[in-house]
């Protein structure tokens, strides 16, 4: 059976489950972090809530982890 895969009783797999848990704790962080932060980028300094970065910081995490299961599927 593969670690993706269901389990016969119909649940989830390990690795399903931690990608949940990991989900939810950072919606749980960008909603209760509403001040505004000091964001230093290379030439500037942008000031944003603070739940923006933690998302776009999120977003970024999660369209790289695609993109590197993506390439290693074609690799196969």
């Amino acid at each position: 059976m593969s670690e993706n895969t269901p389990t016969r009783s119909g649940g989830l797999a390990p690795r399903q489950i931690i990608g949940l848990v990991i989900a939810v704790v950072s919606i749980v962080l960008i909603a209760v972090n509403w001040q505004d932060t000091e964001v230093s980028l290379i030439f500037t300094q942008v000031t944003m809530p603070l739940t923006l970065l933690l998302a776009i910081v999120f977003l970024g995490g999660m369209a790289t982890g695609a993109l590197v299961t993506r390439r290693r599927a074609k690799r196969s």
